[in-house]
């Protein structure tokens, strides 16, 4: 038996079709598909297959009807259809990443901590390398209410950005496209109040 199965990148496919690289949020709209609850799973499950069946309209507007059809107009599909699942882009971060001791079933029932929560908020938040006034104003409020103190809101930024450059540096170089989005990162961490070597005295 094979163990591989084919696998198709909405979003690949949205950049073939129209050009450029896009965060979910941004292919939706240019789409017109509305995405609610963004950086929810729900939510961004239900966008995807909204936007993916708008894709496949556009398809058969273009009479590309069959995956081998697409495949021989754009052969970049070719090495993912190869792959089992597709890896994360080095800009994604993922929780188990960042966190040391990530959280199981058997642990659930325990009360999440608040820098915990606020780590989980950030890290999602930062996944598409942006943070927009909505997802601010989120993250504002959100320790608001966890009433997080300004020391370990420096401490979960800290972290993030240390674990991004630690997953960087394993192999011992950092290429420009790293340093590109540490510096992205960073200034992300900056916009929501700290990064690191910043004034910490807000």
């Amino acid at each position: 038996m094979h163990d591989r199965f084919a696998s198709l990148c909405t979003l690949e496919l949205f950049r073939v079709l129209f050009g450029g690289k896009r965060s979910l949020d941004r292919a939706c709209a240019y789409v017109g598909v509305t995405h609610e609850n963004a950086h929810s799973a729900a939510g961004d499950a239900l966008a995807t297959g909204l936007l993916l069946r708008e894709l496949l309209a556009y398809c058969r507007k273009k009479k590309i009807t069959t995956l081998r059809h697409l495949m021989e107009k754009h052969d970049v599909f070719q090495s993912m259809l190869n792959h089992r699942l597709l890896p994360s882009p080095p800009s994604m971060v993922t929780p188990q990443q960042i966190h040391t001791k990530p959280r199981s079933a058997a642990s659930s029932p325990r009360k999440i901590s608040a820098a915990r929560q606020y780590l989980d908020a950030v890290t999602d938040v930062l996944s598409d390398l942006r943070v927009d006034p909505d997802e601010l104003t989120y993250l504002h409020n959100l320790r608001a209410d966890l009433g997080l103190p300004p020391n370990k809101q420096r401490a979960v930024h800290a972290r993030v950005f240390s674990a991004i450059l630690n997953r960087y540096c394993e192999d011992q170089i950092l290429d420009l496209q790293e340093a590109h989005h540490l510096a992205t990162v960073h200034r992300c961490l900056a916009e929501l109040g700290w990064a690191p070597g910043g004034d910490p005295g807000y």
